[in-house]
């Protein structure tokens, strides 16, 4: 297939085996050497049997798998608590899962890890492709080690969406650069199905089309009704809402009013996160804090329609809650091109990239142990 000749997809499946192999040898360390003193993972999240398997699942995982099996109207019924939760999982993701399982047979659970992983190393591919044709090779290269390296992006291979909204983005962004309208407007359908942020490619989409026409209205063609499957994808949404549980459709559902969350200035989010005396609240404080400072300090090294990514996938998430903060972060995908221009630039690509990959290293040793800085 011409896809593995491609320096790019060869880049991104060299990278996915040596951290993946990485993974699971950290995995399986912590899983007999750490049980020895009685520091085990939350035994409330059993995915599989298999404990280097079941590593790949926590928390949400289970809400995936649940839609996945039941559906929303059904697995309303089944809880005690406000439904609205349901909501705030969008359908894709355990669609898939659902029609794989209805097509194989194979268990939920593995077929999301296939899924995700599956995505993780098209989303190497698509992000060299992206940052090869907006700037150069070298830049495209260390984009991808660093996507691979940074802290968190384990969870890319986990049964998340994380993995499933990054191969769309980025699948959204590179028609978008090489001005195949059509094809943008049909990926940010299924986008907009996948995470609640996904809706708001509808901004950088639409500044690239008017930039691309010069802003001049009279230049406006058809091309342009393409972005009209964006609402499409919500009209589906709320459809779903009305059809399986009769509710009126309210887009304040799917951020996070399941858990009781309220919307609040996102900086005063940061600064109450920050200044917790308890460790894991400040972690994740901190952890935003450091991203959005380096994000502020590089913004020459990526364009306008990035720094838009950049800032809904921060801020929209943050006005809620900076809970589960380094795997919010990974749906700014700019970061992972912005650090490698930086690193290119300076000179610094191998210092960053120990750097990175120590603390990704201990962030998966918290993860393998449930702790809660890492979810």
């Amino acid at each position: 297939m011409k896809i593995f000749k491609e320096e790019g997809f060869r880049i991104s499946l060299l990278y996915f085996l040596i951290t993946r192999i990485a993974l699971i040898f950290i995995s399986y360390f912590v899983i007999h050497e750490f049980a020895v003193h009685g520091l085990v993972k939350r035994s409330d999240y059993t995915f599989h049997d298999n404990d280097l398997l079941n590593i790949w699942g926590n928390f949400d995982t289970g809400w995936y798998l649940k839609i996945s099996r039941e559906w929303y109207p059904n697995l309303d019924k089944s809880l005690s608590f406000s439904a609205p939760v349901t909501y705030s999982f969008f359908p894709l993701y355990p669609g898939l899962v659902y029609s794989l399982n209805f097509i194989t047979g194979l268990n939920h659970f593995i077929i999301g890890l296939i899924i995700s992983n599956i995505c993780l190393l098209l989303s190497g591919w698509l992000l060299y492709k992206l940052s090869e044709k907006i700037y150069n090779k070298e830049i495209a290269k260390w984009s991808v080690i660093f996507m691979y390296v940074f802290p968190g992006s384990f969870i890319l291979s986990g049964v998340f969406t994380e993995s499933l909204y990054l191969f769309l983005v980025l699948c959204c962004f590179y028609f978008i650069i090489n001005k195949k309208w059509f094809a943008a407007g049909a990926t940010s359908f299924f986008l907009t199905l996948s995470r609640p942020i996904g809706v708001f490619v509808l901004i950088p989409f639409a500044y690239e089309y008017f930039k691309n026409i010069g802003f001049d209205f009279k230049k406006i063609s058809w091309s342009l009704i393409s972005i009209i499957a964006i609402p499409a994808a919500i009209f589906i949404l709320e459809l779903n809402i009305v059809l399986c549980s009769g509710k009126e459709f309210s887009f304040s559902n799917f951020f996070g009013s399941g858990y009781k969350l309220s919307m609040k200035n996102p900086l005063a989010n940061l600064y109450t996160w920050v200044s917790d005396p308890y460790f894991t609240q400040s972690f994740l404080g901190y952890y935003a804090l450091i991203t959005i400072i380096f994000w502020m300090l590089f913004y020459k090294h990526i364009n306008i329609s990035m720094h838009i990514v950049m800032l809904y996938s921060i801020f929209i998430p943050m006005c809620y809650t900076l809970m589960s903060s380094p795997r919010m972060m990974l749906a700014a995908f700019p970061l992972f091109i912005q650090i490698s221009s930086v690193a290119v630039k300076y000179r610094v690509q191998n210092i960053l990239l120990v750097l990175l990959t120590l603390f990704q290293g201990y962030l998966f040793i918290c993860w393998c142990l449930g702790f809660g800085n890492v979810i």
